[in-house]
């Protein structure tokens, strides 16, 4: 599962400017393990960065509860945020 937010598909004209299939990576990543909701971690992405972001399920367990998402992000503050707002120190 890949989700891809805040990401333009068309220029002001209206015209679509990615390619199909485009997958650019995004800069700034972290692999995150949890067993949170991943509606909430988008919803709180919403609300919270200020440039793209991208998550992607990597690995989940048996049961279905815990799992690995690794996070992009267009923005080193995003990044910065997602993981001051996350970390379990």
């Amino acid at each position: 599962m890949q989700i891809n937010k805040k990401e333009p598909a068309a220029d002001p004209d209206g015209r679509d400017r990615r390619q199909s299939g485009d997958r650019r990576a995004l800069p700034f990543g972290v692999l995150y393990s949890t067993s949170e909701s991943i509606v909430f971690i988008e919803d709180w992405l919403d609300d919270n960065c200020k440039g793209r972001w991208k998550i992607s399920l990597e690995e989940m367990d048996e049961d279905l509860v815990r799992k690995s998402i690794r996070m992009e992000f267009e923005h080193i503050s995003d990044k910065q945020a997602f993981i001051k707002r996350f970390s379990t120190h």
